[in-house]
């Protein structure tokens, strides 16, 4: 058994909400004139950007989260739009790339004038990107990541509505002791911010019960032959797994265990 913590962010649906709420709430309801209104707003026309990953190794994920946003954006176009404008969206690749998704932000806000970013993807693109964006007063909302920085300190620009990997392991593994019982309880996660969000989880859950870790296992980025990570875990004897990898990563550890 085990707790896989990587997200999917395909949903057209959510996509939907997500843009509903960011330009209802905060899109002006008078015809805003170009040169003098908020900078993305102009007389029939809605800016908005984002970035995600579209060549990377989140790939997959960045063009579901785009196609999402695309299919919205279109199907609110055809209803008439927002306050009567037509929403554009603008899309970088940022390769799941801190550095390129900086720059991303900055290229949207300095030459393509967005009003807002939306729904961007990724831990250390969103941690990186939203810096950015906030030093330039843009809104920056809902990132798809779990990291706690998305959505703290508080700030007036930026809104989340993930949980973070802390939370979301800690609800998962009190599901299934909940459900199973006592367990020895593994973790294996990469060492990093991320795995050390996803193994914070775990002890916490953990020492809420009287609990601790039966093992502690990490892995480099990257890693593609898990043999010798999976027998230390086996050694420990651990009756359940709490995962934090990647999609690719996820999948190589599966094969790895299935032999």
């Amino acid at each position: 058994m085990g707790i896989m913590s990587y997200r999917f962010a395909g949903d057209p649906l959510s996509a939907r909400s997500a843009i509903a709420v960011a330009v209802l709430a905060l899109c002006p309801a008078t015809q805003a004139i170009a040169q003098t209104g908020p900078q993305g707003v102009l007389a029939h026309e809605l800016i908005i950007g984002t970035h995600v990953d579209l060549s990377g190794p989140l790939s997959p994920w960045g063009k579901a989260v785009r196609n999402g946003l695309v299919m919205a954006i279109a199907e609110a176009n055809e209803a008439g739009g927002v306050n009567g404008r037509i929403v554009r969206l603008i899309v970088k690749d940022d390769r799941y790339d801190s550095t390129q998704a900086a720059i991303a932000v900055r290229q949207l806000v300095t030459q393509d004038r967005i009003f807002a970013i939306l729904s961007p993807l990724g831990t250390p693109t969103v941690n990186a990107s939203m810096k950015e964006a906030l030093s330039r007063n843009v809104l920056y909302l809902f990132p798809l990541t779990a990291s706690a920085d998305a959505y703290s300190p508080a700030e007036p620009l930026k809104f989340a509505l993930s949980p973070s990997h802390e939370m979301e392991m800690q609800e998962g593994l009190r599901r299934i002791l909940n459900a199973r019982g006592p367990l020895r309880v593994g973790v294996l996660a990469p060492d990093d911010a991320f795995g050390r969000a996803v193994r914070q989880g775990a002890v916490n859950e953990l020492t809420r019960r009287g609990l601790g870790l039966q093992a502690t296992v990490s892995f480099t980025r990257g890693k593609t032959e898990f043999g010798p990570t999976l027998a230390k875990l086996r050694a420990q004897r651990v009756d359940v797994v709490v995962l934090g990898a990647e999609a690719e990563e996820a999948l190589a550890l599966m094969r790895a265990a299935g032999r």
